[in-house]
Parts: structure tokens; C-alpha cells; sequence
């Protein structure tokens, strides 16, 4: 497998590319079932991964989302946490026909009192990367149900 550079369609400067692509690497290495290797070059992969990171934001205040009932509601609003989130496409591809496998929009979250802008983008690249190989790499019992082509 070969993981091309990421890139950054998103408006934040502040993303850790280089850190992401490492993340996905070790991600599809380490799944024993699937006996992926990376390759420095595309012309000597089987399958390509991209991924584009849409969009990353991070909000002192994290946004009313407990909407269970009054109580929770109340507790939501008054609880005051920061918030990131960080949306990315990963497209999968057959390096020999180019055709794509899988793609999909994916999106990780962090809620924290204690995150930073900084700090949430490490957490936010390792949510994004579990958000991606449960979902392209997972089997699933519903054999109509598994796009992804890898499995």
C-alpha cells in the first residue's frame, strides 16, 4: 500500500499532516488480517489511500448537543468544555486499474476542558485515523453492506 501526502482543503493552518500520514501508515501495518506493507512509491502499491483533511475546528465552547431530555439539556448548557473537530475524505484506490474502492467523508471529535488548538490535533488525527480503518477496514456481517473493497 502506498499512503500519499495529505492534504489540507481546509482553511486551519495549524494541522499536523506529516503526523497524520504516519498515524494512517501504522494503522493499516498494524492490521494483522489485511498483511499490508507500505511501499515508498505508488507504482509498486496495490491499493492507494488519500486523504484530504475538509476541515478542522476548534471552539472554546463546545456546542449544545445533549438533547436527550430537559435534564441533560440543562447540564449541556451549563457545563462549558472546549470543542475540535476535524472532518477528512479518505479515498481508497487500485493503483493497477486507478479505480476507487472506497471513499468516504470521516469525522473525529474531541470535547475537553483541558484541550487546546495545539493539543487537539494529535487526539483529532488518531480519532480521524480509528474513524478510518473501522470503517474501510472493518468486515462486516452484511456482505451488501461492505463498500470498502479490502475486505
Amino acid at each position: 500500500m502506498y499512503v500519499e501526502g495529505i492534504t489540507n482543503s481546509s482553511d486551519a493552518e495549524k494541522v499536523e499532516a506529516a503526523a497524520l500520514k504516519e498515524a494512517l501508515e501504522d494503522a493499516l501495518v498494524s492490521r494483522i488480517a489485511l498483511n499490508l506493507k507500505p511501499v515508498s512509491s505508488w507504482r509498486t502499491a496495490d491499493i492507494i489511500v488519500k486523504c484530504d483533511i475538509v476541515e478542522v475546528l476548534w471552539r472554546d465552547k463546545d456546542p449544545i448537543d445533549m438533547i436527550y431530555g430537559a435534564p441533560s439539556l440543562v447540564v449541556d448548557i451549563l457545563t462549558t468544555k472546549h470543542y475540535a473537530r476535524m472532518q477528512a475524505v479518505f479515498t481508497v484506490i487500485d493503483a493497477d486499474t486507478g479505480e476507487e474502492l472506497w471513499s468516504e467523508r470521516i469525522q473525529a471529535t474531541v470535547t475537553s476542558e483541558k484541550i487546546t488548538p495545539e493539543s487537539s490535533i494529535a487526539i483529532l488525527n488518531e480519532k480521524i485515523v480509528e474513524g478510518f480503518t473501522r470503517k474501510a477496514l472493518s468486515k462486516r456481517k452484511d456482505k451488501k453492506k461492505n463498500r470498502s473493497g479490502l475486505m
